[in-house]
Parts: structure tokens; C-alpha cells; sequence
């Protein structure tokens, strides 16, 4: 998978959490919110996966090990939003409402951090090219030609 694609799959994640956001902001809107939240996180995680993937073979790692990190944290998440939906009552309907507005906010934080790390870590393990003397050229040319 390029960077390009990448970078432009995680941008539309970003894009559908903020809209996700205005979703939720009225309550006529909340369901086309809630579609866009869900639809972002599931770019964003696939997207994730792909990465993990092709990094994974092309660094000669373990595909499983990465997988896991990326479901741990899935499994993190989940399991913090159903305790608080379970835990806020119905009257405290608007801090549920608040916590989910500032989780979606932390999501889109992390993916766009998630691709920063990415690329810092892409530029860590490219090949570097040899650098050579400058004169270096000139005489292995001259050495070939008498």
C-alpha cells in the first residue's frame, strides 16, 4: 500500500470523525453522525491493518504481533465506551453525550498521530544510498578509459 493512499485514506477518517462530531451535536442529526463516526474508525482501523501488513513483510516481522496491538487497542476503546454507556444514567444523558464527543475528538488526534509515527518510522528504515568521495566518479572514469 503507497503513502499516498495511506495518507489519504486516514485524512478521510479524520474528516468523517469531524463530521461525526457536527452529527452529534442535534439530536435530529445523530444518526448520520453516528454513521460517520463508525464509518471513520473503520477506515482508520482497516487502513491500520494494511499498514501493519505490508510493514510487516517488508520488515521480515511477525504480521500476528503487530494485529494484536491494533485489536488490544480496539478492545481497549470498546470496553472504556461500554463502561461509561452502561454506567451513565439516563438523566446524565448529556455527559455521555460529552464523553463520546471527546472520544470521537481523541480518535481523530490518534490517527492523525498514528501517521506521523508511520512515516518517522518509514524514514527510519529506508536503505540509505552509499555516499561516495566526490572526485570518486572521475577517477574510476578515467581509470576505465586508458
Amino acid at each position: 500500500m503507497s503513502m499516498n493512499l495511506v495518507t489519504l485514506l486516514y485524512l478521510v477518517a479524520s474528516v468523517l470523525f469531524i463530521q461525526a462530531l457536527k452529527g452529534l451535536s442535534h439530536p435530529t442529526t445523530s444518526i448520520r453522525g453516528n454513521v460517520f463516526g463508525m464509518s471513520g474508525m473503520a477506515i482508520a482501523v482497516l487502513t491500520t491493518i494494511a499498514l501493519v501488513h505490508g510493514q510487516a513483510q517488508s520488515l521480515n516481522v511477525d504480521f500476528g504481533r503487530g494485529l494484536g496491538w491494533v485489536l488490544g487497542a480496539l478492545v481497549v476503546g470498546g470496553a472504556i465506551g461500554a463502561y461509561m454507556a452502561n454506567k451513565v444514567e439516563m438523566t446524565k444523558m448529556p455527559e455521555l453525550v460529552a464523553f463520546m464527543h471527546s472520544m470521537i475528538g481523541l480518535a481523530a488526534v490518534n490517527v492523525f498521530g498514528g501517521f506521523l509515527v508511520t512515516r518517522r518510522m518509514l524514514e527510519m528504515f529506508k536503505k540509505k544510498e552509499k555516499k561516495t568521495a566526490p572526485g570518486a566518479d572521475k577517477a574510476a572514469s578515467k581509470g576505465t578509459s586508458a
